[in-house]
């Protein structure tokens, strides 16, 4: 037999490219194969790395002294009780006492006859660093009172009430502010004698500053030194004297 050759009609480039495909197709399906399971164990891997350095961040965390430590505070009624906490606080369910809570300030006048008048005269009524005043007319009674504090326009939140008790009739007034800041005084501008002077209050500290500035006028009346300036100084005999006939005079 002869070779074959182009004569013999055979497609030998069709022929030749088939047993190439029939050697190479299986072939590039196990490198293909291969292929894929590098690649997947190289994302596995990588996912792998991902967890292991989010690990190691935490554990650095976890390193430091207040990793442990951290405090949340949560209370059952935070419109009246809130806090916080330290890193130095110890974990636990902790109770609040309230042993005393904030309360207006009320004051009341000694007992009035019913039948008593006040007037002419003017009262103002502080309430903290707010006040207010109003004048009474003559022969006032103590209702009048009562009218002209509620009623007045500028009154920043004073009510006053009588309350008869088995002595008799006395003058209530209160605030509807509480706290210390919010206390209560009331001052008279009236003749003396007058009884408005029965609703006259001051606070302590009032009181004191009072004392204070009458000593200061009377100390300036007298050309004394006021103050500091009077710790150093001594009377001179003719000083003591002329104090104690002003003393004697104050006192008749």
């Amino acid at each position: 037999m002869g070779p074959i050759g182009m004569s013999s009609g055979m497609d030998i480039n069709s022929m030749v490219s088939k047993i190439v495909d029939a050697e190479r197709i299986p072939k590039q399906q196990r490198i293909d194969f291969e292929r894929a399971k590098i690649d997947t164990s190289i994302s596995a891997y990588g996912r792998l790395r991902e967890s292991l350095d989010t690990m190691k961040n935490l554990m650095a965390n976890f390193r430091q002294e207040k990793a442990f430590a951290l405090r949340s505070v949560n209370t059952t009624e935070e419109s009246v009780v809130t806090a916080t906490a330290t890193t130095d606080a110890i974990a636990g369910k902790y109770a609040v006492d309230v042993l005393q809570l904030a309360q207006s300030h009320k004051i009341a006048s000694d007992v009035i006859p019913e039948d008593t008048r006040f007037g002419p005269g003017k009262l103002q009524i502080s309430l903290g660093d707010e006040q207010f005043d109003f004048s009474l007319r003559k022969n006032s009674k103590l209702t009048d009172v009562v009218r002209a504090i509620n009623g007045a326009s500028d009154n920043p939140g004073v009510r006053a009430s009588i309350i008869k008790d088995r002595n008799g009739p006395r003058l209530i007034v209160a605030s509807n502010q509480s706290g210390a800041e919010k206390a209560i005084s009331i001052n008279v501008d009236a003749e003396v004698g007058n009884d408005l002077y029965r609703f006259e209050y001051k606070t302590i500290e009032q009181r004191v500053r009072d004392l204070e500035k009458a000593q200061a006028e009377a100390l300036s009346v007298l050309g004394m030194p006021t103050g500091e300036d009077a710790v150093d100084s001594e009377l001179s005999p003719e000083e003591a004297a002329k104090v104690g006939e002003s003393e004697k005079r104050m006192k008749n």
